[in-house]
């Protein structure tokens, strides 16, 4: 398989992961937001513009919304695994060479 083919490989395999990556962090996001909701020890004041500034924090993460594009993928990738989205274990079906840029980014 020549370079090209794998990279058209590695970008189906994203499009087709990233949604559902994308789903399970903001199912963990709810989680978080619900803990903070219903934490009584707050004002409920408090709780409304905490919830409101992490949710204007958290929209703009590659976690919740993206702009697929091919020559970013890596740098998508190293940001969720950054904001603990996904981990490595999550690139297990990519090429080796995609593997190792997001390693190499991550480093950085």
């Amino acid at each position: 398989m020549n370079t090209e083919e794998i990279r058209k490989r590695d970008w189906k395999l994203f499009q087709t992961l990233l949604p559902q990556w994308q789903e399970k962090y903001m199912e963990k996001l709810l989680k978080d937001y619900s803990l903070l909701i219903n934490d009584s020890s707050y004002l409920p004041s408090y709780r409304f513009h905490e919830l409101e500034k992490r949710i204007q924090k958290d929209k703009r993460k590659p976690g919740v919304l993206v702009t697929l594009n091919k020559n970013e993928m890596e740098n998508i990738v190293s940001e969720l695994i950054m904001e603990n989205a996904i981990s490595e274990e999550d690139l297990k079906g990519f090429s080796n060479d995609f593997q190792n840029e997001v390693k190499k980014l991550l480093v950085r």
